[in-house]
């Protein structure tokens, strides 16, 4: 089981992950 602490952080790092590869998109799209 994964405790709501460990649940929030992993929740931190997949948003962190997610703008990221949203930025590059932004970042591919706006170049082409």
């Amino acid at each position: 089981m994964i405790s709501e602490r460990e649940g929030e952080e992993i929740e931190k790092q997949l948003g962190k992950t997610i703008s990221m590869v949203t930025a590059k998109e932004i970042i591919l799209f706006l170049k082409h």
